[in-house]
């Protein structure tokens, strides 16, 4: 089986304008249990953390990043992870987009 990805790096502000390293890599998803789900994200942060499984989901004409997440009970989910100011989330989920959007151009081109 082989597997498409596209990779990008791209610089984040974290607290106190330290800029992190942040390599996100875009895995296209096209199963037929969740067909929402349009790829999955990996990000890795100064080569030092990775967090997996970041859904990127479109809901009617619209796609948002859910983050990785666990069942507590049947109807309730818990993020695993997840960026806590706001500034940052805002950041993350943009340049995860944007990867999202040039992966796509690229599997176009080809």
């Amino acid at each position: 089986m082989e597997y498409n990805f596209f990779r990008t790096t791209v610089e984040l502000n974290g607290e106190q304008d330290e800029t992190m390293n942040t390599e996100i890599t875009i895995r296209p998803y096209a199963g037929e249990s969740q067909p929402n789900i349009r790829a999955f994200a990996s990000l890795c942060f100064n080569g030092v953390f990775v967090c997996d499984n970041i859904r990127i989901v479109e809901d009617g004409d619209k796609l948002f990043v859910s983050m990785p997440r666990r069942r507590i009970r049947a109807d309730e989910y818990r993020d695993i992870c997840h960026p806590v100011k706001r500034e940052f989330r805002e950041q993350l989920y943009a340049a995860i987009l944007e990867a999202y959007q040039q992966s796509e151009q690229e599997q176009n081109v080809e």
